[in-house]
Parts: C-alpha cells; structure tokens; sequence
C-alpha cells in the first residue's frame, strides 16, 4: 500500500491502542527492523524473543479488550516470541519476518516516528553485498518491485536497507539531479514481491515447554496406543499426562544378542541389523500384513511379519534403508521368519538397547511402543528450559535429543541420562538459592582481617595449617572481606582438621573486636571443643567463655558487654534473650540431626547479620549436603594424609583374642582405648560399673597397663583431668565412651577396641577410627560383637573396615539407616528424583551446583530466564510449595 495509505490504516488502529501500549510496540518493531537490517544481528541480540515477549505482555495488558483486528496478530506475534531465543538461527530468521509482517497490520513502519522524509536512493539503507534490481519497466508507472536498495534474502523487506556503495555513477547523477520538491518514491509495503528471493522455509512449530497443557500436559490416553484400561494401570504407578510418561526413567537397559541373516542361521531371541530388501502390505479378506524382506549375507534374506498392526517406523523405512529388529526367529520351509519384531529404539534404527522400566502391571514392550509415540510425536515442539550457553559450557544434549537417548541410548554413554539429571539437580538447586534470596542485597559485616593472632597461634604451639585446610581457609577469609554475609558449609573426612580451620577463623575474627559464637551438638562436645581452644584464644589475649547448661547473669552480662570474645554453647547461646555486644561469626558443628542452624535464624532486625560457617563432624551424603545446605557455599578440607587403620572382627567369644591383639600394641610403648557404645543419649555404664569393668580387665588382660575411665557422668573436672593424664601417657589405656569422638587424637594411641561394635553406626566407627588411623603410625580397629547380632549389622562393620573413604561410607550409611536418622521429621521433606542419583552424579551434582550460583550472581530474580523459572514450578512446585518468590522479583518485593 502507499505512504498515504498506511498513514490512514496506522491513525485507525492508532485510536484503539492507548499511548502506552503504542510505544511498547513500537519499540518491537524498531528491534526488528534493526535486526533485520542485517541479519547477522541476530547473534548479538541473545534475548530477543524474551525482551520482546515482555514488552509484547505489556501492551496487551495495557490494551485490555481491543477490537479482534488489533488484538488476534499481537496475539499470533506473542506465540511465536515464546519460542525464539530457542531457535537455531536460519529459522530465528523466518520467524523475525513473520513478525515484521504481523506488527505491520497494526503498526505500518510509516508510523513509526515523523514522516518518512525525501531522501534520495543512496540514503536509504539496503542489505550489503546486494545487486540493485532491474529498474523500472516505464518512468511513468511506479515500481511494482521493491525499492532501488531493497534486501533479497528468503522474504520480502519492510525497511530501506543500509547502502553498500555499490550504485552506479548514473544512478547517484539522476538521483542528484531530482528536483527537491517532488514526491519520495514509494516504500515497498509487506505485500510487495522482491524480484527475486530464496525459498524460505516453513515456520516451524510453536515451542512449548514440557507440561505444556495443549501438548505434553494432555493426559496420557490421548496417544493412539493407551486404551481406558492402560490408562487405569498406568494412573495406578502416577502416569497421568505426556511428560509424565516421557519423565518416567527406565529401570535398566538390556541387549539382545545380535546375530547375522546367514545361510544355517539358528532360532531363537536375537537382534538382527540390515538393508531393506522390500516391504509391502499384503491383504486378504479379511486382514492384512505388514511384511519386511531383510537382506542377509550370501543370498540369505530373513522376512520379518506383523499381523496386529504396523511396527513403529513403518511409515519411514523405504528400500535400502538399514533397520534393526529384535524378536524370536524361527525356521520355516520357505526359510526363517521373524513375527512381530520389535524395532529397535524409536523408529528401527536405534542401538538395540531396549529399555525396561519394571513397572507393576505394565508390559515393557508395550511401554516402549507408547513411549516411543510419545518421543516421535512431541519431543520436537518441547521448549528446552536451559539456556545455549549453560548447554554449550556443560556440552548437554538439547532436551529433545536427551529425551531420546535416555530412553533409547545410542550407546553405553548415556548422555541423554545424565543431561536430564544435570537440569533436575540445576533446578533444584536455583529453587534453593532464588527462594534463599542469595543474591539479593542482605547487609553483612566487612571484617578487617588481620593475620597477627594466627600467626602468633602458629608460633606458639606449634600449629599449622597444610594445603587443604589453607585453601579452605582462604575461601573463608575471602568471605569475611565481603560486605554481604557468608553463608559455607566446611565439609571433609574425618581427621583432616576442620576443627583447626574454625578455630583459626574464630581467632581472626574475634582479633577484629567482634564476638565468636562457637556452636556444638551437646554440652560434652562444647567441653571439648573448649578444652581444646582455650590455651591458644588465651595465649594472643582473647576471652573464651563456656556455657554448657543455664547462661548466668554474670555470663550474660559478659556477653553483653562484649568481654567474652569466643563463646562455646549449645544453641542456647543463639537464642533471642542472649545479648551480644557485636556478634560477627556463628560457627555450628553439625552431627545427628543436620541443618539445626539456618541464616534464617540469624537475621537481625536491627543491625547486620552474622557470617555463618557451618562444619559437620564427618562427611554427610551429597544428596543431603546440596538439599538441606542447598543455599550454602562448600569448602571441602582434603585429606593430606591417607587413613590407616586395618580392621579385624571378633565375636563375643573371640573376646580374650581381641584383647590379646591389643596387649601387643601396649607391649611396644602405645596407647589404647577401649570404646562402649552409647544408647539413647545415654551412656550405658556408670562410674562404678565403669570402674568394675577397668578392674576386670586389668585382672584378667592388662596386669601390668595402667588404665583410666572417660564418662560422662563424671564431674568437669574429673574429664579433663583423666585425659590430660591420657595425653600425658601417665594412662595406658582409656575406658571411654563414644563421646571421646570428640577429643583430640593422639599419635601415640594405635588401637582401639570398640566393645558391641554392630550398635554403633557406620558414621560414628569412621569418626573413632579417626582417633587411631591419622598419626604416623598405622593403627589397628577390634571390633567385637554382641553375643546375637545380626547378619545386617555384621555386614555394615565389614563395610566400615573395607572402605576408608567418609565420603563413601556416609552415602552405604544414609542407604542403612535412611533419611530420618539424620534429619528426624524434616525427611519427609527429601526430594524424590528421577533421573538424578546424587552419590552417583556427585559432579554433575557439583557442577549443577556452581552454575545455578552463578546463574543466580547473573540475574537474582531470575526475571532473564522465565523459562527456568517455569521448569523449577513444573518439576519442584509440589516441593517447594509455597516458599519460591514471585517469578521476576525479589523476596523482599
């Protein structure tokens, strides 16, 4: 149409838009026209379909109910920004032109601004590296083509386009010879034919993400193969719609043996791989058969019949194509024959590793024909939630293609698996850490670090850290520079010296005049911990200060007044009615119950909020580590020096052996301890039968050993006392409890009798051995049972002598004892993952982990990526409930 017209058109529809939701869409279409200027553009502009969809949202709001002439392009336009960004970059082409020509009907490019002025031809901006079209045909009659310096490149142009400098002489002499009052030549509209162009091609369907309830949000028996009653079966195990029944992980793959189409060939369950020689339907009366001649070596040909219905892929094989069937062959008079072969993956040229999910009722092959029908028919309009560059850093498979290979892999790999678990565990992860606020503004403390006390520490006592605990270390400083709150979990095996690393963060903070909250399980362990640290607080002129029962006012006071600079408690020190003058680090040690200690806790309605560095007494199970301290940063200490400790098991009536064993290790000069297990809290011995007990054993195993007792109903005073001594090797052997788990270790201690040892828990046999396998002699475990234990509880000693990875053994103890033991009633709140495995993803894990803070350092609200943000409410909704904020705002908005 002409200027004139698209002015008239334009001022119509221009009185149906208010203001507003003009300028929105004027702003499209100048993003538009400058892409299509040159479409190499396209590369720069990674968020257009997501910026544009936004503007695009807002002035069909700003719009409300507006006639169907306005209303049905802008809504047509929105459908295909949604799935733009996703696009490869030949068909982000085609649908930015389909664009430009649905915004003309509403906005013609007249409009857009002043009135276009009388430029001549080498103004005007066209494609580079274009030829000029022919020219008109008569000097009378307009051009019917498009302009002198219109683009040609698979579509029609709506813009003057960028000259080249390629017009003629005579052309740029005409066009400076016009007159300056006569008529601009008309723009090419919408609708006008290039002379020439490139076949375009289809636009391609309108991407939706998984869920989606036109595509795989439809219940399942809408797929050709699910009938009422599969559909009730497949309801009973929670396959209800499409994505359910693609998201359903198969159990296991197996494979058939393959065997080649010979002359002599045998019977029986194979796969079998070749060239199409024909395939032809045959009818009779009254049925009809689908038949396949599959080419064979030597002029052997194998037929392969279906009689129910169509093998899948039917309607794509064709002569010559290669194809693999799996299915019983049989030999017959006119040679073998194979009836109702399965193809092998989606369409018969698969790998031949044929999924089985193991569901009750449910027969895998007929699973896999409807998963199979699931894949084939929606996995090309599925939205894939993650952005290209996370898929390009981590080099994962579109989620179409993972979809694919995880049900029918190509090979042993299996990438589709691991991509899958990869966004499960990514999702999870920024669900975490968006519904944390990290990464919103949260006023912390900037502490100014100073290295004279641990210097002065290092000097004096002859403490020093190694390689690992320095790194953690200096993640830990780097924290406390920062002006935002440390929020870090200080991970690491048993004996590597997590509790040196706190306590060296505890004297740098406390040098710089803030307080220290040293946080421990139970009243024991803070007595520890403080028998520990005391010497070395003292020694560079900072207050330490032990609360383990009531706080009394003096201690309150002190707290109060900030006179007490590090203090050890229970979390009764944390609680609202304690004052602190200027808290500035809480340090929990976790053990039994995790996560006891949250930043929520910490938040201050007035003033900063303390750094919180959170360290567990041994290893706990990735999948607990990366849920329940989701929002944590990890450290993890290393382990410098490798466990040695050998384990040797005996029976109750293989007692006297045990002792026997350990009367060696005394005989040359060590030390031992010999372990009572703890029940209830409780220990299972008081003093006097603790004394009992140290006399029979002295009677009647160590005549000649001086030996001390360790409980807990002793006083203070007696503890201390009675392990100085231990340390001071004026006692030979130590009757203990459990809880001098929480004691030093001590070079000289070597063995270490651990009495009823099918009672304790894998973890807590790592943690004491820990006592006896880090020193520089190797140390040795007894294990002595009860008098009837059971096979399980053999078993998992066994597990704790062979493996000496903390790692490993908290992930067989999590398997053991189950969730609950660690997290009491919060293990109903554990996830339930399909494609993930934690402790056998534990770096896809990791990696998840780093790109979701990363992600989430990038853009807080997550507003960049609503896709994302529409995966995490799909696959963890249910689980997080109600917590995730708004999508697009933070969580103080």
């Amino acid at each position: 149409m002409s200027v004139d017209t698209e002015l008239g058109v334009g001022l119509g529809l221009r009185l149906q838009i208010p203001p507003a939701a003009w300028g929105r869409l004027a702003s499209i279409c100048r993003t538009l026209e400058w892409v299509a200027v040159d479409l190499d553009r396209m590369e720069l502009a990674v968020f257009l379909g997501t910026n544009c969809g936004r503007l695009m949202d807002e002035a069909l709001t700003l719009i409300g109910d507006a006639s169907e002439e306005v209303e049905q392009p802008l809504r047509r336009a929105r459908a295909l920004l949604a799935g733009l960004d996703a696009r490869p970059p030949h068909q982000q082409r085609n649908i930015v032109q389909s664009l430009r020509e649905l915004l003309q009907e509403v906005i013609p490019l007249s409009q857009l601004g002043a009135p276009l002025p009388n430029l001549p031809p080498v103004a005007q901006l066209v494609a580079p590296d274009k030829p000029d079209p022919a020219p008109p045909s008569s000097d009378d009659s307009p051009s019917e083509g498009p302009s002198a310096g219109a683009a040609v490149d698979g579509g029609d142009v709506s813009a003057p386009q960028k000259s080249t400098g390629t017009a003629t002489k005579e052309s740029k002499a005409a066009s400076s010879a016009e007159s300056p009052t006569s008529p601009p030549e008309p723009l090419p509209s919408e609708s006008s034919e290039p002379s020439e162009s490139l076949p375009s091609e289809p636009l391609p369907p309108e991407l939706v993400p998984l869920g989606h309830e036109e595509a795989t949000g439809l219940p399942v028996d809408t797929l050709d193969g699910v009938d009422e009653m599969l559909a009730d079966r497949l309801g009973e195990v929670g396959i209800h719609t499409i994505a359910d029944l693609m998201m359903r992980p198969p159990a296991t793959h197996e494979r058939v043996p393959l065997n080649a189409i010979r002359p002599g060939m045998e019977e029986g369950m194979f796969t079998v791989r070749s060239t199409i020689r024909s395939c032809c339907i045959r009818l009779s009366p009254f049925s009809r058969r689908w038949e396949v001649v599959l080419n064979g070596v030597d002029g052997a040909v194998l037929v392969c019949r279906w009689i129910s219905s169509a093998p899948r892929g039917w309607e794509t094989w064709n002569h010559d194509d290669q194809i693999g069937l799996i299915g019983q062959i049989e030999l017959t008079e006119d040679g073998p024959v194979m009836y109702e072969a399965e193809p092998v993956g989606i369409d018969g040229r698969g790998s031949g590793l044929l999924p089985m999910y193991g569901l009750p009722g449910l027969d895998d092959a007929q699973l896999r024909e409807i998963i199979a029908e699931a894949l084939r028919d929606h996995t090309d309009r599925l939205l894939d939630p993650l952005p290209t560059p996370v898929l390009e850093r981590y080099r994962l498979q579109p989620l179409s293609e993972a979809l694919r290979d995880a049900h029918f892999p190509a090979n042993n790999t299996g990438r589709g698996r691991l991509r899958l678990a990869f966004e499960e565990l990514l999702l999870l992860q920024l669900g975490i850490i968006w519904r944390s606020g990290r990464g919103q503004p949260e006023r912390g403390i900037s502490h100014d670090i100073s290295h004279k006390g641990v210097a002065q520490i290092s000097a004096q006592h002859q403490v020093f850290l190694d390689n690992g605990q320095e790194a953690a270390f200096s993640q830990i400083r780097r924290d406390l520079v920062r002006p935002e709150p440390m929020t870090r979990l200080l991970q690491g095996d048993v004996g590597t010296g997590k509790g040196l690393v706190t306590l060296m963060s505890a004297a740098m903070v406390g040098e710089s005049k803030l307080q220290v909250a040293m946080v421990g399980p139970d009243p024991l362990a803070v007595e520890r911990r403080y028998l520990f640290a005391e010497g070395m607080l003292r020694s560079i002129g900072l207050v330490p200060l032990m609360v383990t029962e009531q706080l009394s006012h003096g201690q309150a006071d002190a707290i109060r007044r900030g006179e007490a600079h590090v203090v050890f408690g229970t979390q009764r020190i944390l609680a609202n009615d304690v004052h602190w003058r200027r808290l500035g680090l809480v340090i929990v040690e976790e053990r039994g119950e995790l996560g006891t200690v949250m930043p929520q806790q910490l938040a201050r309605s007035k003033g900063p909020r303390p750094d919180l560095l959170v360290t567990t007494a041994a290893p706990i199970p990735s999948s607990l580590a990366f849920t329940v301290f989701g929002e944590f940063d990890v450290s993890i200490v290393p382990a410098t020096r490798q466990l040695r400790a050998d384990g040797h098991i005996y029976d109750a009536p293989q007692r006297r052996e045990a002792y026997a064993a350990a009367l060696a290790h005394l005989e040359a000069g060590r030390q031992a301890f010999v372990v009572l297990p703890v029940r209830n809290g409780r220990d299972l011995l008081d003093p006097s039968d603790a004394l009992n007990m140290a006399k029979a054993l002295q009677a009647e195993a160590f005549p000649n050993q001086r030996i001390g007792i360790y409980c807990s109903p002793m006083s203070r005073e007696e503890r201390f006392r009675v392990f100085e001594d231990f340390q001071h090797r004026r006692i030979d052997i130590l009757v203990c409890t459990t809880y001098i788990e929480d004691a030093p270790p001590l070079d000289n201690a070597t063995v270490m009798i651990v009495e009823y040892a099918d009672l304790h828990d894998m973890v807590r046999l790592h943690r004491l051995r820990g006592h006896i396998g880090r020193g520089i002699r190797p140390g040795q475990g007894l294990y002595i049972l009860s008098d009837t234990p059971e096979d399980k509880a053999r078993s998992l000693v066994e597990q704790v002598i062979h493996e000496q990875n903390g790692f490993r053994l908290a992930e067989l103890d999590l398997q053991a004892r189950g969730s609950r033991a660690l997290l009491g009633e919060r293990a109903d709140e554990l996830p339930d993952f399909n494609w993930a495995d934690p402790p056998r993803d534990r770096q896809q894990l990791l990696r998840a982990r780093a790109e979701a803070f990363n992600l989430i350092r990038l853009n807080p609200t997550l507003r960049r990526w609503p896709a994302l943000v529409n995966a995490i409410r799909q696959r963890w909704g249910d689980w997080f409930g109600d917590t995730l904020p708004a999508a697009g705002k933070s969580r103080s908005s």
